[in-house]
């Protein structure tokens, strides 16, 4: 499999069987948002971890929309190394018109690229 192929059937999974939600990272004042395609799941809590609340849920999204809104915009002078298109914790995420926090990303990457992300939500 070759990450073309990966992105467009997840994209397919997703137009079947997704939800809208709308990604938000604000830089100062300025609030950079992308609608993407969303597998959202309510999560269980974890009594061994003790970190999840009720309000967790697990979000599947794929690149293909972030990639083509080049979201969140130009990447800042820095020397951060990280990949700057996935969500970092409380970049905010509207699912079913209410606005979330990121806790966590957990990226995919398939021969170096970026196909797949599943974010811990909060709220």
């Amino acid at each position: 499999m070759n990450p073309a192929s990966v992105l467009a059937a997840l994209d397919r999974a997703l137009a079947g069987n997704g939800e809208t939600v709308t990604l938000r990272r604000l830089t100062g004042d300025i609030a950079f948002d992308v609608e993407c395609r969303a597998i959202v799941r309510g999560e269980v809590p974890d009594e061994a971890r003790g970190d999840q609340v009720q309000d967790d849920s697990r979000v599947i999204i794929s690149a293909s929309e972030i990639i083509a809104a080049q979201w969140p915009g130009p990447r800042p002078e820095s020397s951060d190394t990280r990949d700057w298109r996935v969500p970092v914790r409380d970049d905010q995420i509207r699912i079913a018109g209410r606005w979330r926090y990121i806790e966590e990303a957990m990226p995919i990457y398939l021969r170096g690229e970026l196909v797949r992300i599943t974010l811990k939500v909060r709220g």
